[in-house]
C-alpha cells in the first residue's frame, strides 16, 4: 500500500510484474504449481494433481517446498540490489509453508469453473505467511525475505535444513490447534537430494504462500 501510493499506475504494474516473472520462474524450475496470484503474493502447491501415498513421497516434496523458498529468497536479493540501483521500490518478502492433505479441484459455477486447492494445509502456509509481521530477524529473514514452516514441515526436513524455532506453541488466526513454528536460516552443506527428481524433486502434498511486501 504504502509503495503503490508513490508510483503511477504503469510504474507499478510494470515493477509487480518483474517481481512476479522473476519468482514464477524459480518457482517452475522446483516444479511448483502455482494456484493463483493474490494481489502481489504468490500460492504455489506441490505435486499436484498426482496423489502422493509413500512417506518418502511427502518427505521429497517437503524438502521441495524448502528449496524452493531459498531459491526465492536469492531471487529476491538479486532483484533488491538492482531496484537499489535504479531507485526503486526495495521490498521484502514473506514465505510461509505447510504440509499436509490438500483437496484439489474445479470449483465454481455452470457458468465459470476455476482449478483450485483448498483445505487445512493451504490455510495454515497462508497464516504462516502472514504471522507476526514483526518478526524480521536477521537469520530467518535474510536478505529481505522470511520464511516461517509448520511443525508438520519441519519433521521431514530438519535433517536438510538450519533452523530456529520460534517461542513456544503458536495458535495461528482461524486455527484452535496450536503447533510449532520454524524460521528457515539456510541449507545444510550434508544435505540430500530425493531420488524422485530431474534437477530438483518434484514435490506435492503441501502449499507455499509468498508475498511481496515493503
Amino acid at each position: 500500500t504504502a509503495t503503490s501510493e508513490k508510483m503511477s499506475a504503469n510504474e507499478l504494474i510494470a515493477w509487480l510484474n518483474e517481481y512476479m516473472t522473476a519468482m514464477t520462474g524459480v518457482i517452475k524450475a522446483h516444479g511448483g504449481y502455482i494456484a493463483k496470484y493474490i494481489g502481489d503474493g504468490i500460492m504455489v502447491v506441490f505435486g499436484v494433481p498426482r496423489l502422493r501415498q509413500t512417506e518418502a513421497e511427502h518427505r521429497a516434496d517437503a524438502i521441495t517446498a524448502v528449496r524452493c523458498a531459498i531459491a526465492l529468497r536469492r531471487q529476491l536479493s538479486q532483484l533488491r540490489e538492482k531496484w537499489a540501483v535504479e531507485s526503486r521500490p526495495v521490498p521484502g518478502m514473506r514465505i510461509g509453508i505447510y504440509t499436509g492433505t490438500v483437496v484439489v479441484g474445479s470449483l465454481g459455477s455452470a457458468d465459470r469453473l476455476e482449478f483450485t486447492t483448498l483445505g487445512d494445509t493451504v490455510n495454515t502456509a497462508s497464516r504462516l505467511e502472514t504471522y507476526d509481521k514483526t518478526i524480521m530477524d536477521e537469520d530467518i529473514a535474510a536478505e529481505g525475505c522470511r520464511i516461517l514452516i509448520g511443525e508438520a514441515t519441519w519433521n521431514f526436513v530438519d535433517d536438510n535444513f538450519v533452523t530456529r524455532r520460534l517461542a513456544g506453541d503458536i495458535t495461528l488466526t482461524g486455527r484452535t490447534a496450536s503447533l510449532a513454528v520454524f524460521g528457515v536460516i539456510g541449507e545444510r552443506s550434508h544435505a540430500t537430494t530425493p531420488n524422485n527428481s530431474v534437477a530438483e524433486p518434484v514435490s506435492a502434498g503441501g502449499a507455499l504462500v509468498a508475498d511481496d511486501k515493503k
